[in-house]
């Protein structure tokens, strides 16, 4: 039902609002030279000649930092840790332009209309879900794993998208947990005073 519900998310919203990200409920974007995401769109947008359709933002990955069982706490706080040079970084989440898009088939990529202009968060062309990592400006922090017992739980349900073949990662407090990241403790204090 994943693709169901972006997709009727996009044509409900298609005429009341100018982006949408299309990011799940373990990934936060994380505006980085930015103090928020609209100065970010708007800065990349006041750069391009043509109206962009799509921004591609990659993917950094946050794994098990050294956690077993089950924490309670912000995500950002308990799992600081990441991993910059993983693979996975070469993937991309999205923020879009709602009227440019056909159809959601893919979490990570969607249709656009013809002569779209998509690029990534450095303002260069993409084409389709990957693209040379980048998290200078913005990013989306993944938290892939959280501890290992969140993992296995999460990989017995089966994914969103309906594919199969997630398999459980082996445990390593290391998993993705090698790189601090400091962009996001900027966004802790807001984050804890608005929870409030």
């Amino acid at each position: 039902m994943q693709f169901a519900a972006y997709n009727d998310s996009i044509s409900v919203n298609r005429y009341n609002t100018k982006y949408m990200a299309i990011v799940d409920l373990d990934e936060f974007i994380v505006p980085v030279e930015h103090n928020s995401i609209l100065d970010f769109i708007n800065d990349l947008q006041s750069k391009s000649r043509r109206k962009i359709a799509a921004i591609g933002m990659s993917w950094l990955i946050h794994g098990f930092n050294g956690h077993k069982e089950k924490q309670e706490g912000l995500l950002t706080e308990l799992y600081p840790k990441c991993e910059y040079s993983s693979v996975s970084s070469e993937t991309v989440k999205s923020i879009v332009n709602p009227r440019s898009i056909l159809k959601v088939y893919n979490p990570h990529y969607a249709l656009h209309v013809i002569g779209s202009k998509i690029v990534n968060s450095e303002g260069k062309p993409m084409h389709g879900p990957y693209t040379k990592p980048s998290h200078n400006k913005i990013r989306v922090n993944h938290y892939y794993t959280k501890s290992y017992e969140e993992h296995v739980s999460r990989i017995n349900k089966g994914k969103a998208d309906g594919n199969t073949g997630a398999k459980v990662l082996e445990y390593s407090p290391d998993l993705y947990s090698v790189d601090i990241d400091e962009p996001i403790k900027k966004y802790i204090p807001m984050l804890k005073e608005k929870m409030k």
